[in-house]
């Protein structure tokens, strides 16, 4: 038996490396005999080198995402003819990704379901239909989706009979309103398994990871403001405290600018440049408040409590779904309550049996799949 996972693997952020590593062991686990290829959807084969980048660019980048989401709104749909641009760069490379014969295709999960990468996927499943291999889409999240040409492509995808299953970590009933029928399940995030899939622990520790964002959908100014807040309030109580990023570059360069003269190597975390690597990372935290929605995912998988800096539904739909919405706050909060928050996690009750429960049933639901396939 042949299988092929693909996923957004060789981004920056290397919480998609995760998801589609944990996806890939747990199908090892099953089916010790079989054949477990991982590739990226778009054709790459490392991940990107890193840029330089500035503040200024950043923000020139996020006026232009704006801006062509305002006229996508507006019915001039530059969101689709700038995916289209986007998609068809990467297209010489992705002949190489559906190469072999593949008895199950799987996309691993992660928010796939968004303008950005519909392409992907819709050219991928069209492929994988003409070659009558069965796909599952697991665990996919939804994203900004402005396009009404690239949305409805999507769900003609996925309504596609070689696809077999469609299960969602966030939005499941959406995707089913824009199917008119019931398509998609709910699961959960295969990166709770994080943990057991790269053999680490929490490891003993007296630091506060700061997972910082470069935040496309709020205000940078007020992000770094309240962030200059909440380390404030660390040293206040003389809590420790260090920045970290999933990898994402830009990310990187708005925590850089969040320093403030102070040395980066003893309150920046330097770039994760593996998925290896960010598990670690965060398991070197006693504790962490951030952004990021896998930063908050492996810290679960490891037993690190976390408060989640909410910029995005998926970000709450996770909590509330482990029943901790009450760590959720936003930029518009009080530094002080985050951190009392913060501190209230630290010595609160387990919640493992929650996280074990739902990760549990998410892994039953993929391999179940995989079997009647």
């Amino acid at each position: 038996m042949k299988i092929l996972v693909l996923g957004w693997y060789y981004s920056s952020n290397m919480g998609d490396a995760v998801i589609c590593d944990c996806v890939a062991e747990l199908l090892r686990c099953h089916f010790p005999q079989a054949q477990i290829t991982v590739r990226d959807m778009a054709g790459r084969t490392r991940f990107p080198q890193r840029k330089t980048v500035d503040r200024a660019h950043l923000d020139h980048l996020r006026r232009r995402q704006i801006l062509r989401s305002t006229a996508t709104h507006l019915g001039w749909d530059k969101q689709l003819s700038h995916e289209i641009w986007c998609f068809r760069e990467s297209l010489p490379q992705m002949e190489a990704v559906t190469e072999g014969d593949w008895d199950l295709a799987v996309f691993a999960g992660g928010q796939l379901f968004m303008d950005s990468l519909a392409l992907y996927v819709v050219h991928l499943t069209k492929v994988f239909e003409k070659r009558n291999i069965p796909v599952i889409f697991n665990a996919c999240g939804i994203g900004p989706c402005v396009s009404p040409a690239l949305r409805e492509r999507l769900t003609n995808v996925l309504k596609s009979p070689t696809v077999r299953l469609v299960s969602c970590r966030d939005g499941a009933e959406l995707v089913n309103s824009w199917c008119g029928e019931a398509v998609a399940v709910a699961t959960d995030d295969a990166a709770l398994w994080a943990g057991e899939c790269y053999g680490m622990e929490k490891k003993p520790s007296h630091t506060v990871g700061l997972g910082v964002l470069y935040p496309q959908s709020l205000s940078p100014r007020k992000t770094a403001a309240f962030w200059r807040k909440i380390m404030q309030e660390l040293d206040k109580k003389q809590i420790p405290w260090k920045m970290f990023t999933n990898g994402f570059e830009q990310d990187m360069v708005f925590a850089r600018s969040l320093l403030d003269g102070r040395p980066e190597a003893d309150f920046l975390c330097p770039a994760p440049e593996s998925p290896e690597e960010l598990v670690s990372l965060i398991a070197s935290f006693r504790s962490l408040i951030g952004f990021r929605l896998h930063s908050h995912i492996i810290a679960a998988s490891l037993g690190i409590p976390t408060v989640a800096l909410v910029w995005d539904q998926k970000v709450y739909r996770f909590f509330e779904k482990m029943d901790l919405q009450d760590r959720c706050f936003t930029i518009h909060d009080s530094a002080s309550s985050v951190i009392s928050a913060l501190v209230a996690a630290e010595t609160a009750s387990d919640h493992r049996r929650i996280v074990l429960s739902r990760r549990q049933a998410s892994r039953n639901l993929l391999l179940n799949a995989a079997d009647r396939i």
